[in-house]
């Protein structure tokens, strides 16, 4: 059971996960359920927040895991997950939790699979990037300036349909945060086949 920040992850994450649990894991009998809806990181870091959130996930029906998933926009990813593990503890729920922090944003993780995703939608087949997606801000914005005039990326329709379109080991390869996304996918599969429960990476 993912808990997510908005409207764009709501429709996205699911398409990820399936694709690292079909292409990086060969799982298929693991399902994804509809994300819950923090709306935006604030309704977690809140007191109160992320520990409601991960009650109401739980008492889900079906719910045998749950993945917290947020941007670290300008913050320490390590330092936020680390609190976050440290509040959902302290919960003491009975089933496995992986919490992960996109470093800067979403978004960089698709600039982390830019080879696959180059020609979909309005960008064109020949973009490129250079740089480290992890350490450059704004990947919203480069996005909207790969597009014609007068379009723009939008999390709502575009964020889904490049998360279709990533390559799971070229990601992994180059975003370390997007590494951390399959090893979490892959600790709460282990965790649910074991009938275990805890709280990753802390």
């Amino acid at each position: 059971m993912p808990i997510v920040e908005g409207p764009g992850d709501v429709k996205a994450i699911p398409v990820l996960l399936r694709k690292i649990l079909w292409d990086y894991l060969n799982c298929y009998y693991i399902g994804v359920g509809f994300p819950k809806n923090a709306g935006g990181r604030g309704g977690l870091d809140k007191t109160g927040g992320i520990e409601r959130f991960i009650t109401y996930a739980s008492i889900t029906p079906d719910c045998e895991a749950i993945l917290v998933l947020v941007d670290s926009d300008e913050d320490c990813a390590l330092d936020w997950v680390k609190r976050a593990c440290d509040r959902c503890r302290a919960i003491g729920l009975s089933v496995p939790i992986a919490v992960v922090c996109a470093v800067r944003e979403y978004e960089a993780w698709f600039l982390a699979s830019l080879d696959s995703i180059r020609g979909t939608g309005k960008l064109a087949d020949d973009i490129q990037f250079l740089g480290n997606p992890e350490s450059t801000g704004g990947a919203k914005e480069w996005f909207t300036q790969q597009m014609p005039p007068g379009s723009a990326y939008k999390e709502t329709s575009d964020q889904a349909s490049y998360s279709s379109q990533i390559d799971v080991p070229l990601a992994m390869n180059n975003s370390r945060s997007f590494k951390r996304l399959c090893h979490a996918v892959e600790e709460l599969q282990s965790a649910m086949d074991s009938g275990s429960s805890g709280i990753t990476p802390f």
